[in-house]
């Protein structure tokens, strides 16, 4: 099992509105080349959604379909795979106002399965999940501000 977190500051955002962007899994594949798809069976406004995923990965295609709590009050989504190609894949994005800007916190837990097969690619999904969050809140808003491992200090349209 390994554990993925990602914090962006999304500058000059309210919480709110990088919580309804975030939601929007429709729009991932065009914001983030490994995304190949997604489709959205049921979202916001309802408490409970659930959408598939297909990604591209380092080590091939990777698919699951996920069930997301959406407490919107909270600016907090929780998510677990139902089914796909993990042993199981959850996690939760949080959204807090600071300021003028909106700390953005996500969180993922992977297994890959076997201890053996985990040791060799968790590390690589762990690199993919990254970029991915990072390009896809870069997409959806035009200045953050990263902390994560990739080395990316600021990003600005």
């Amino acid at each position: 099992m390994r554990r993925v977190e990602v914090d962006v500051l999304v500058c000059g955002e309210k919480a709110l509105n990088v919580f309804d962007a975030i939601i929007r899994w429709e729009r991932y594949p065009q914001l983030v080349p490994q995304i190949r798809s997604t489709m959205v069976h049921s979202t916001w406004p309802r408490a409970w959604g659930s959408s598939s995923w297909e990604v591209e990965a380092p080590t091939g295609k990777l698919r699951w379909i996920q069930e997301e709590h959406f407490l919107r009050d909270r600016l907090e989504v929780r998510f677990d795979m139902t089914s796909g190609d993990f042993e199981s894949f959850a996690g939760r994005w949080v959204m807090r106002q600071q300021g003028l800007d909106t700390a953005l916190f996500a969180e993922f837990d992977i297994d890959a399965g076997t201890p053996c097969v985990g040791s060799v690619l968790e590390p690589m999904i762990e690199l993919t999940i990254r970029e991915i969050v990072e390009t896809a809140v870069h997409g959806m808003f035009p200045r953050i501000r990263t902390e994560g491992r990739l080395g990316h200090a600021t990003l600005s349209a």
